[in-house]
């Protein structure tokens, strides 16, 4: 680390964390985990739409990954279970390389009915026209001081095509951005603390201006050019030497 030319941190909190050790401020880009707005973004009319059996009544809630190591588990299932009290017409989508029969017994065990859920294993390219169809989305991180030190890439994702995120508090700088423009909630792992923060989320999809509000957060914290700032800087001063 000394002897880096400059170190390229994915979040301002462990910017933070190498300027109070000493290294200089100079020395440090942050860099978050950047999206491709070109391929994520809220498409008008997704090819899967008239795959899926919802009316517009119906509020969809999206979770993109894993269960287990970095993420909640059990947990995420008992937040699924919220929502789906909280949101009257409500249709889960899961996105996951795990096997669909687990995920299914899951659901089942906190209360989802065959038809209040799709659980599916896409290729990436797929994902946006499933986000497209969501009202919000889950990212649901098991909390840890390290974790103030991420940079989720399906949070970026999910801003992208225009959606609140219901994420952990201390996650990287995502948790701090959600809190200060008052788009998406955070939640600790209290039962009320999830409430709370899923009816904000259902205030928020009152707004029509939402998935543009949203849209605008990956634009401005996940676009590359951050990275082409960056590795422009690294090479000017190289080449000036």
């Amino acid at each position: 680390r000394a002897n880096a030319r400059y170190i390229l941190p994915v979040a301002n909190a462990y910017a933070q964390k190498l300027i109070q050790s000493g290294l200089k401020k100079e020395k440090v880009l942050v860099v978050p985990c950047i999206v491709d707005l070109e391929q994520f973004y809220r498409k008008p009319d997704p090819s899967i739409k008239s795959k899926l059996n919802f009316n517009k009544q119906t509020t969809i809630g999206i979770y993109v990954g894993k269960f287990g190591g970095l993420y909640f588990d059990k947990e995420a299932f008992d937040i699924f279970a919220e929502a789906k009290k909280i949101f009257a017409d409500f249709l889960l989508i899961i996105l996951t390389p795990e096997d669909r029969s687990d995920v299914s017994f899951k659901l089942k065990s906190v209360g989802f009915l065959e038809d209040e859920y799709l659980v599916l294993k896409v290729a990436h390219h797929e994902v946006p026209d499933y986000l497209s169809v969501a009202d919000f989305a889950f990212a649901t991180y098991k909390p840890s001081k390290s974790k103030r030190f991420l940079s989720p890439i399906k949070v970026g994702e999910y801003w992208a095509c225009g959606l609140p995120v219901l994420l952990t508090s201390g996650i990287g700088d995502d948790a701090e951005i959600i809190n200060q423009t008052n788009l998406g909630a955070t939640f600790s792992e209290s039962r009320n603390s999830v409430h709370e923060s899923l009816e904000k989320i259902k205030e928020q999809l009152k707004d029509e201006d939402v998935r543009i509000q949203n849209r605008a957060l990956a634009e401005k914290y996940r676009n590359s050019e951050i990275l082409r700032d960056a590795y422009k800087k690294i090479l000017l001063s190289l080449r000036s030497e």
